[in-house]
């Protein structure tokens, strides 16, 4: 249960960080690479925090991150929040 939500806490920083790309990279059809971007960036953060490592596989962590990245883009995008010209 502890993993369970720390992995739900991670949430809002997800959704943080996917607002940022967008607002950062407003291109559209360039979700793989942002998705790229963001699981390169949170990587170079878990390789250096041996704490995490121990706690959080790799694998269900990247897993956690895509799934809920992909959906909260989804969502965003349904909304209209993310805008494309």
């Amino acid at each position: 249960m502890k993993t369970l939500i720390a992995y739900l806490q991670l949430l809002p920083t997800v959704i943080g960080a996917v607002q940022s790309l967008e607002n950062a990279i407003p291109v559209p059809a360039t979700g793989k690479q942002k998705l790229d971007l963001l699981l390169g960036i949170v990587k170079t953060a878990y390789d250096t925090e041996e704490t995490v490592r121990r706690e959080f596989p790799w694998e269900k962590l990247s897993s956690l991150i895509s799934t809920a990245a992909t959906s909260i883009v989804s969502a965003l995008n349904a909304l209209g929040v993310f805008h494309h010209p």
